[in-house]
This record gives structure tokens, C-alpha cells and sequence, in this order.
């Protein structure tokens, strides 16, 4: 079993814990730990443990909740849940969330317009591979 490691804040509401699965480790962040995880460059999401939902390809498992407090399970690529963090999903990997699990906070409309174009998309830096994650190491 994979291990758990608390990246959140330590006043991080219980029902705003998003957890990101590799194989590896459990990692929860606060949604203000997981902008910043994504700013470094994800550089705990390495190794993959489940397949993407969006495009098939090696993924990982994110959890968050919807509006009415239910555990939403999502399985993404580095690079898919790097634009769902950065807010700048393309509108057709919203549209395929949308309709798998119903709006939820990270893709509601605040931050995309019914058609899953992205409002403000955060500008952050290009994500590096897993590989260049290792030679910084």
C-alpha cells in the first residue's frame, strides 16, 4: 500500500483535501499546496498507477469533492491534471469531466464557459517532464 504524505497546510479544511495518487504514495495537498506543487513542476507525481480517463494514457488518481461533499475520483496524465490545476483544460477534456462527474469546483463556471472554453487560464511555467524532474535530483 502506498504511503500517505500531508502536503496540505496544516489549516487546510478537511473537505478541501485533494488527493493525488502515484505509485508510489498518496499525497494530499490543500488547493494552495497543489498550485504550488504544480508551479515546481509536479515533482512528487512521477510514477504512474492508473490509466487517464480522458486519453487512455499512464495516469494518476486525483480525488476532490463535489458540491454536495462526495469523493469525485479522476484519473489523469501529469500533463492533463498540470492543465486542470493551471485552470486550462481544452474544451474537450472538460466536456469529457463534465459529463463524467458533473461540474464540480475545479471546472465550474467561474473558471469555464458552458462550452468548456477556459476564462483565465493561469500562465505557469512549462512542465517538465519526469525525466528532467530526475536530473534536477
Amino acid at each position: 500500500m502506498p504511503k500517505l504524505v500531508y502536503l496540505a497546510s496544516p489549516d487546510c479544511p478537511p473537505g478541501l483535501c485533494i488527493e493525488v495518487q502515484t505509485k508510489e504514495a498518496h499525497y494530499a495537498f490543500c488547493p494552495n499546496t497543489l498550485v504550488v506543487e504544480a508551479l515546481e513542476g509536479l515533482p512528487h507525481i512521477t510514477e504512474p498507477c492508473a490509466t487517464s480517463e480522458l486519453s487512455g494514457l499512464p495516469g494518476y488518481v486525483y480525488r476532490t469533492s463535489n458540491y454536495d461533499g462526495e469523493t469525485l475520483t479522476l484519473r489523469l496524465t501529469r500533463e492533463e491534471l498540470y492543465r486542470l490545476i493551471s485552470l486550462s483544460l481544452t474544451p474537450e477534456e472538460f466536456r469529457k469531466l463534465a459529463d463524467a462527474h458533473g461540474i464540480f469546483h475545479e471546472i465550474h463556471d467561474d473558471f469555464y464557459d458552458s462550452d468548456g472554453t477556459a476564462w483565465q487560464p493561469k500562465e505557469f511555467p512549462p512542465l517538465p517532464t519526469v525525466e528532467q524532474l530526475r536530473e534536477r535530483n
